[in-house]
């Protein structure tokens, strides 16, 4: 859900005579995290059994998911700022 508002406020930010430059760039650095991300994961799975390695992903998920709320009010202040539309 929040990929089209990163693309936008990504795009706004980038240079206007390089645009295809910088996501050719964001696009191919994504793929390769990927891609190191899935052989890494391969190489636990082996080592340390793909159930470790399911615990480790969902532990290491709601880390990231508990560290969100701290600025969740700062996040619905900016969202209601002036001069930005809500739909």
């Amino acid at each position: 859900m929040s990929f089209p508002s990163f693309m936008a406020i990504f795009t706004r930010h980038i240079g206007k005579e390089r645009e295809g430059v910088e996501w050719g760039i964001y696009f191919t650095l994504v793929d390769l995290g990927s891609a190191l991300a899935a052989g890494i994961g391969g190489l636990l799975a082996v080592t340390i059994g793909f159930p470790v390695l399911i615990v480790g992903v969902t532990v290491i998920g709601i880390l990231g998911t508990l560290f969100l709320l701290p600025i969740r009010s700062h996040l619905r202040m900016s969202a209601e700022a002036p001069g930005v539309c809500r739909r």
